[in-house]
Order: structure tokens, then C-alpha cells, then sequence
């Protein structure tokens, strides 16, 4: 099947709940099919830590240079890591795109409803778009 999913840790009682999310994944057989996202690099890294193979996805939405760089390095370092930033910080800041893409990091992007927007963040480089509605295609 073609599915991939994108959950996101979020609103867990311990990090013991990460690992119950990991766990499912895995038996499941969505390893190869699944990126955890999350707002908080710690559970990224916790992840990591128990398991190399699920790709990984840091949100945010900064355009100050040294707060996307330094996600960047880190996500870089995780391997297997997307950094997944806000489409209006990525369409006003593109150098977002080529420092992630020369990182060999890539990059995805959230809650993008229009189709115009869409080729526009897919002709800068983005390859990950999350919207909450059905997008047409080229």
C-alpha cells in the first residue's frame, strides 16, 4: 500500500508513552512508512535513541537565521530527520530550503490550503506538505 502517516507526539503523561507510540510503529510494520513529528527536539531525540530507522520530523516556524540553522545541524546529526517548518516562513525565508537541502536534510512543510501555495513550496525544494484539505496536482 501506498500510505504514510505522520504522527505527532504530543500531550503524553511520561516519555514511556513515546516508547508505546515506537512500539506500535513497529508492530504495525510502518516503520519505513511513518515520520513522528514534534514540536519538542527532546522527544526527537529520545526516539532516535531507541530506534534508528523512524524518520523523524522537528516543526517550528522561525526565520531567524540562527534558530533554523541550529535545528538544521542537529536534524542533520539525528539522520533520518525532516525539519518541518511553517509554509509562510519557508516562502518568506527560502535560504530556510537551501540550508536544510545542503545539510542533506529535508524538508516538509505544515497546514498548506492552497493549491498555489503548494507549487510554489514544491518549486523551492519542498518535498513534505501537510493541509487539511485535498490539494490538486500538476
Amino acid at each position: 500500500e501506498n500510505i504514510y502517516i505522520y504522527p505527532e507526539i504530543k500531550g503524553y503523561r511520561t516519555q514511556a508513552d513515546i516508547t508505546l507510540m515506537v512500539n506500535a510503529i513497529v508492530n504495525a510494520g510502518m516503520e519505513d512508512r511513518c515520520l513522528l513529528q514534534s514540536f519538542t527536539y527532546s522527544d526527537l531525540t529520545y526516539v532516535r535513541n531507541i530506534n534508528d530507522n523512524i524518520a523523524l520530523g522537528f516543526l517550528g516556524s522561525s526565520t531567524s537565521t540562527s534558530t533554523y540553522q541550529t535545528h538544521i545541524n542537529n536534524l542533520e546529526n539525528l539522520g533520518r530527520a525532516s525539519l518541518l517548518w511553517s509554509y509562510t516562513s519557508l516562502i518568506s525565508t527560502p535560504a530556510i530550503i537551501t540550508y536544510a537541502r545542503d545539510r542533506n536534510v529535508d524538508i516538509g512543510t505544515w497546514t498548506v490550503n492552497s493549491d498555489k501555495d503548494a507549487i510554489d513550496l514544491l518549486d523551492l525544494g519542498v518535498t513534505k506538505i501537510m493541509s487539511d484539505i485535498t490539494l490538486g496536482g500538476r
